[in-house]
């Protein structure tokens, strides 16, 4: 999966726009740190097959959802386990 365009599809944009840097050190996930003109999100995409590894990735979600409004979280823009994708508001860029 290309990571630009998943970006592009969550923030609605022209995919040529951005700019994705690989962020090291997953084992689990490849994660891109992409950047257009004015935001910046991170996008995440599972590897592995969940099963095998017993990793319950609706129930992350769930966690996920209920640590951003706790305000200790990235905000969530998209979180598909279907898809085996999650993309988050990078933490710098929130206010």
């Amino acid at each position: 999966m290309n990571p630009r365009l998943i970006a592009a599809e969550v923030l609605g944009c022209d995919p040529h726009l951005l700019r994705a840097t690989q962020i090291k050190g997953g084992l689990t996930n490849e994660s891109w740190r992409v950047d257009s003109s004015d935001t910046s999100v991170v996008v995440r995409v599972s590897t592995v097959d969940e099963r095998a590894l017993q990793l319950d990735r609706a129930n992350e979600a769930l966690v996920l959802k209920l640590v951003e409004q706790a305000g200790m979280g990235a905000e969530i823009l998209l979180c598909a386990p279907e898809r085996r994708l999650l993309v988050t508001r990078s933490r710098s860029e929130e206010h």
